[in-house]
């Protein structure tokens, strides 16, 4: 969603946030780890170009959530991941197929008839879902399906529901150049509306979705159709890879059953936001890894880079876990993930792990047996009594057993109870700490 919240404080260097606090940065509702849309490939219709909607490819939310909020309890909200596909002009109307996508040519078993049927249209779709539009744009008008994944959060942690929302649209598309490899062209959302059939559904009495330009929620998209290598553009065989997007603003109402029975019972109300559907592409988010931004193309608009806009610093490591990234300008805020370099060698011998037994109560007995402490990447250096022009003489290889050693000392002093050992103890420790000050000092 177009919501965002952060926490903590960072230093701000022109635009860029390089200095976190604890529990740096949340991104709400957003997802972890990397998400690709699934390409879109769609034939050629004959004219060097698609038909649009493209058949076969669902919009969805990749890095957002639709989300309920106003009418459920402070600190609760339904968060709904969402995927809009199955365009279809006509549909019965009645009979044993009601509801299901018919054409003049195979039409419904009686008594169902196939017809539009589409009320959010504003042109009748009986011969066929597209219209020119103005400017040497186009009209399309489709009936739809929307899949809602529904997780309760908060008071409603256990509220989980998948429910399919039949949804009429209508989208209008910028003019394109045919026959050309590369076609991009602006489109908008125009109308979309759809509710459920609350008839024996458990928790809701009512739950709609509205949005559209037309319906006061602008929403801005873009289109990319791209001719894939093989067949020219409107030959047999041509076929086209299509990104589109739309930032969708909408409106989701509801209202939840009588008491008692459900969850949601004694509660409604709407919900304003903005999400991005998208399909083809693959979506600006973070990697697998969250360390970074995935690098791919930024469609225009708004153009520019994905860049990171929210993450978490863990102030032990160092390190910088990406949570949300956008498509936008270097100059604009965003984040910069620091590179931290991975240590020279790992703790233990010759950079192999130190692993020691469990001792029965959770932990393990110091100092580790069987590892030795080394000092990976610094010398120590023998400097005072070399001859002049001699600066110092640094060992090849440096291993020094002193945990193991203090810890014979140590066993020694408990064995004697003697403060004269535990006072030798002392003054070995003592010795051996200044003489580690001088070798960093030099």
């Amino acid at each position: 969603m177009a919501m965002r919240q952060q926490n903590g404080e960072g230093q701000t260097v022109g635009n860029q946030w390089t200095g976190f606090a604890f529990g740096v940065v949340v991104a709400l509702a957003s997802s972890s780890g990397a998400v690709w849309a699934q390409p879109c490939v769609l034939p050629d219709n004959g004219s060097g170009t698609v038909t649009l909607p493209p058949e076969g490819c669902g919009y969805l939310s990749p890095d957002d959530v639709h989300e309920l909020l106003v009418g459920l309890p402070i600190g609760t909200s339904i968060q709904i991941a969402a995927e809009h596909e199955f365009f279809f002009c006509l549909s019965c109307v009645g009979g044993p197929n009601d509801g299901q996508p018919c054409t003049p040519t195979v039409g419904c078993p009686a008594p169902g008839v196939c017809t539009d049927g589409n009320s959010t249209c504003s042109f009748p779709t009986t011969d066929g879902c597209n219209r020119q539009g103005p400017g040497g744009g186009e009209l399309d008008c489709s009936e739809s399906r929307l899949t809602l994944d529904m997780q309760g959060t908060g008071s409603l942690s256990g509220f989980s529901r998948l429910i399919t929302m039949p949804v009429e649209f209508e989208a209008h598309l910028g003019p394109r150049n045919l026959m050309q490899p590369v076609q991009s062209f602006d489109t908008d959302m125009f109308r979309l509306q759809g509710q459920i059939n609350p008839i024996g559904d458990p928790d809701f009495d009512l739950l709609r979705i509205r949005g559209g330009t037309d319906f006061g929620h602008p929403s801005p998209g873009h289109t990319t159709l791209t001719v894939n290598p093989g067949p020219p553009p409107g030959t047999p065989g041509a076929t086209w890879t299509v990104d589109s997007f739309f930032d969708i603003e909408y409106e989701i109402e509801f209202t939840g059953k009588p008491c008692p029975g459900s969850q949601l019972c004694g509660m409604s109300g709407s919900t304003t936001g903005t999400i991005r559907m998208q399909t083809g592409a693959p979506v600006c988010g973070p990697n697998a890894t969250q360390t970074a931004c995935i690098q791919t193309t930024c469609p225009v608009p708004p153009s520019g880079e994905c860049v990171a806009h929210c993450g978490k610093l863990n102030p032990f490591t160092g390190q910088v876990t990406v949570n949300s990234c956008d498509c936008g300008s270097l100059n604009e805020c965003h984040l910069v993930v620091p590179q931290i370099p991975a240590p020279a060698v790992v703790a233990g011998v010759g950079g192999n792990p130190c692993v020691v037994l469990d001792n029965g109560g959770g932990s393990v007995d110091l100092p580790p047996a069987g590892c030795d402490y080394l000092s990976p990447d610094e010398v120590h250096k023998i400097i005072d009594g070399l001859p002049a022009g001699r600066k110092s003489i640094w060992p090849r290889s440096t291993r020094i057993s002193f945990a193991a050693e203090l810890g014979r000392r140590i066993q020694f002093a408990r064995s004697r109870h003697s403060r004269i050992a535990k006072r030798r103890v002392g003054r070995w420790v003592a010795r051996r700490s200044v003489l580690n000050r001088r070798s960093s000092s030099n």
